[in-house]
């Protein structure tokens, strides 16, 4: 697999990522009680974390 193909595979799986925990996963925990979203989402958040630096650094490096 080319670099760019690579990079290009990368960036789409990050946008979809995105666009699922902005689209369902945010407003559905925001239907619950406060402290049951702060539950919820701390480990979420350190997940979450690890798999975008994952995705983003191929596609930060990629050659343009």
């Amino acid at each position: 697999m080319t670099a760019a193909k690579l990079a290009l595979l990368a960036t789409a799986l990050f946008t979809g990522a995105a666009i699922y925990i902005t689209v369902v996963e945010h407003p559905a925990r925001m239907q619950c009680s406060i402290s049951c979203a702060v539950v919820q989402w701390r480990p979420s958040y350190k997940r979450a974390t690890v798999m975008q630096a994952c995705l983003a650094v191929p596609s930060g490096l990629a050659p343009a």
